[in-house]
């Protein structure tokens, strides 16, 4: 017997063996739906490779997996022809997700053109079949004209050779859109759950996006990033309140502010649970105003900001050089502009603009904030600046948390301190910062020294306003005896990551 044929033979003995032993355990008896269940279970639709190896165990295994189709439903460009062949003999006629990415719209290995075409004309035959579409290339047209009758999730992406898909898209049963690069028919869209938008060739006008949402009541999730949006479709823009009751997320990257502006006040959306609308600056954009006054409808209500959410009660301010951030609850507005944000410039408009859209905040939602937060890399500017107005709008204020940000100067961090320590001089009266004050954490993160904290805790304690009973320090620096007074008169002292130095006589 010659070697090859002897290891054949003796390899084929093995693996019967392994089978027969395999049969013999108990879980061979488990019934064939349960079986086909936990298969499905634990068995990654997009990787073939578990499944092989499901159906390697024994023979019974392999005829459960072998008679499932529902396992057998994913197919990708990157399948061979037996692979290929194989998933759609098993999968019968189950629906089916498909993969495409020929590398000409990514940064992944362009697929030669005669295996693209032959795989197109292996699965648009089964285009009834489709439920799920992941598509990055540039045949979208050969994909988008066909009658899309199955499909409810659709994935596309043409970032490098943006386009637009001017035809209606023929899917009657789609519920999530997501869109890179591209844009399609935006009238031919309607009762979708989720619609995701990102630097599409044309965006939908103003007028258009209204007009979807109409469309789409069950809408749980919109999302839109682009550049150079226009104002165009606010003169078309109906006056009709547009009711979402299951949306829940509403994501404006870098919009029309004049454009969204508008929409956000005809929007009725009792269950939103996250409102991020991020503003970018450039030369391109010209309608420098703020959108607080229209998103306070969500932010500044009390079915929107008062929940579960571990943010109960707590109003967010954050910002760097040319970024500012407010949110109340689960609800967020970021503005990322010079133009706007900088104190240096016509802040008096901003503050203005600010405190007008903090006006409209529902009273339970300013009797409900009792923490502010103060984070990023113009903490003192923020709390200097914003303090007076935060303290008008919210009385109640009993915590504050001062996040010092790597970029923080220690003369900063002091000037923090000091701002709480003694009162200012406030529409022409001396006034304490937050006087119902009784909470300070300190976060500092390049360890300026937090003496200051003594110091502030002794001033407002001799002060005609609440005294501080609790404070946290973490991260910084602070000599001994200062720890040491501070664990004397706080009724809680906590301190982490924070070094000790001595002074020096």
């Amino acid at each position: 017997m010659e070697p090859t044929t002897e290891s054949a033979v003796t390899s084929t003995a093995t693996e019967d063996e392994r089978y027969r032993h395999n049969d013999d355990l108990p879980v061979h008896h488990l019934p064939p739906e349960l079986l086909c269940s936990v298969f499905k279970y634990f068995h990654r639709k997009r990787a073939y490779r578990g499944l092989f190896i499901i159906r390697s165990v024994c023979k019974y295994w392999l005829e459960i997996v072998d008679s499932s189709p529902e396992l057998w439903t994913f197919i990708s460009l990157t399948h061979n022809d037996n692979l290929l062949d194989m998933i759609l003999q098993k999968s019968k006629n189950n629906l089916l997700s498909i993969e495409y990415d020929d590398g000409r719209n990514s940064f992944t290995p362009e697929v030669p053109r005669e295996k693209t075409t032959a795989f197109l004309e292996r699965v648009i035959p089964l285009v009834g079949r489709w439920e799920s579409l992941h598509f990055a290339g540039t045949d979208h047209d050969r994909v988008l004209g066909l009658p899309l009758q199955s499909l409810e999730t659709l994935v596309i992406s043409s970032l490098l050779h943006r386009t637009h898909h001017a035809e209606p898209l023929h899917a009657p049963r789609l519920r999530y859109l997501d869109l890179w690069g591209i844009s399609i028919n935006w009238e031919s869209l309607s009762d979708l759950c989720a619609i995701t938008i990102n630097w599409p060739a044309q965006s939908p006008a103003i007028n258009q996006v209204y007009l979807m949402f109409n469309a789409c009541p069950r809408l749980n999730v919109f999302a839109i990033e682009g550049r150079r949006m226009s104002d165009s479709g606010i003169s078309d823009l109906p006056s009709a309140q547009v009711f979402l009751p299951h949306l829940q997320y509403l994501l404006l990257f870098d919009v029309s502010v004049a454009s969204y502006s508008r929409l956000l006040s005809l929007i009725d959306a009792p269950n939103l649970r996250r409102l991020v609308v991020f503003r970018g600056f450039s030369p391109y954009m010209d309608d420098p105003d703020p959108m607080f006054e229209p998103a306070a409808r969500f932010f500044g209500s009390y079915t929107h900001s008062i929940d579960s959410d571990r943010d109960y009660g707590r109003l967010r301010i954050s910002g760097s050089r040319h970024t500012f951030a407010i949110s109340v609850g689960t609800c967020k507005v970021v503005f990322k502009s010079p133009h706007i944000w900088t104190w240096k410039g016509d802040r008096q408009d901003c503050l203005t603009n600010l405190s007008a859209a903090l006006s409209g905040f529902d009273r339970r939602v300013i009797d409900s904030v009792k923490v502010i937060h103060f984070g990023g890399t113009r903490v003192r500017e923020d709390l200097i600046t914003l303090g007076p107005i935060l303290q008008h709008h919210f009385p109640n204020v009993e915590e504050l948390v001062v996040t010092l940000s790597l970029s923080e100067r220690r003369p900063d961090a002091h000037l923090v301190l000091e701002a709480l320590k003694s009162p200012s001089s406030l529409k022409g009266e001396a006034r304490w910062l937050f006087p119902g004050l009784t909470t300070l954490h300190l976060k500092a993160c390049r360890e300026p020294i937090c003496d200051g904290v003594l110091g502030v805790v002794e001033a407002r304690r001799n002060g005609a306003v609440q005294a501080i009973q609790r404070v946290s320090i973490k991260n910084g620096r602070i000599e001994r005896n200062t720890e040491a007074k501070l664990k004397v008169g706080l009724q809680e002292f906590r301190l982490a990551g924070t070094r000790y130095f001595d002074t020096v006589s």
